[in-house]
């Protein structure tokens, strides 16, 4: 019996040793890093895409809303001047308005203009004088100042009327390029509408089986839609000095 149990363990022994002659030969791979938030399982991670709707452009709105079938760049058309339909867009009062903030800008336009003509040439500035008599002190200082100074009165009164447009007339031509828009709307389809049916009528006179004519907009009723499309985007066009009546040509008499 004791000669078994002896047997069994050199028996044991010996696997003993040949497992770690295999491990000696052969040693574990040395352990990898492994990320602690592994990302999920393609099917696991899917997110339901939202498409967006898309954006439309002024020019699609000012088509759409005329009823009229195409692609036309309003950017690159005329503009119609409006102001025979506006002629009751404004109020006296309103009216009058404007011609205040007018006066002012050009009160300030003429700043600018008179500091841009300030003589530099001590000449000049002597010929400038009433005969017989020095040159007023302000005449000597701009002179002394130089191209400078001139230079800096102008760009000051510049700064002033850009200021003043941008706080009190901005916000009212605005205001006037939302009322004209509309008003221009339901001209623009009164005049597509009279269109259509002078076109229908003519095919007819003229084009009974001509069936591959179709209606297409006048180009005036095109400038219509450009100018409509140009005060829907509030686009002021630029002037300097900063001017109503420039902000207004061609919308508003005033």
């Amino acid at each position: 019996m004791n000669d078994l149990i002896a047997t069994a363990q050199d028996l044991d022994k010996h696997a003993a040793s040949v497992r770690a002659g295999f491990a000696a030969m052969s040693p574990a791979p040395a352990r990898r890093y492994t990320n602690p938030n592994p990302r999920p399982a393609p099917e696991d991670d899917v997110e339901t895409e939202v498409l967006a709707a898309p954006v439309e452009s002024t020019d699609q709105r000012v088509l759409r809303e005329s009823g009229i079938l195409g692609k036309i760049d309003f950017r690159w058309q005329g503009v119609a001047d409006i102001s025979r339909l506006t002629g009751d867009l404004l109020t006296k009062k309103e009216k009058g308005q404007l011609a205040e903030l007018q006066s002012a800008l050009d009160r300030l336009a003429a700043e600018m203009d008179s500091a841009a003509r300030i003589p530099l040439n001590p000449h000049k500035i002597a010929a400038a004088a009433p005969l017989g008599e020095p040159p007023s002190t302000e005449a000597i200082e701009a002179g002394i100042a130089g191209d400078d100074g001139r230079r800096f009165r102008k760009t000051m009164a510049k700064a002033a009327a850009v200021r003043f447009f941008e706080e009190k007339c901005r916000p009212i031509v605005l205001g006037i390029y939302g009322k004209a828009a509309a008003l221009l709307e339901a001209a623009i389809l009164d005049r597509r509408k009279g269109e259509e049916q002078a076109f229908e009528v003519f095919a007819k006179t003229y084009h009974d089986d001509d069936t591959g004519d179709f209606y297409k907009p006048s180009p005036g009723l095109i400038r219509m839609m450009s100018r409509r499309r140009q005060l829907l985007d509030a686009e002021i066009p630029h002037s300097s000095p900063p001017s109503l009546r420039s902000a207004l040509s061609g919308v508003l008499v005033f």
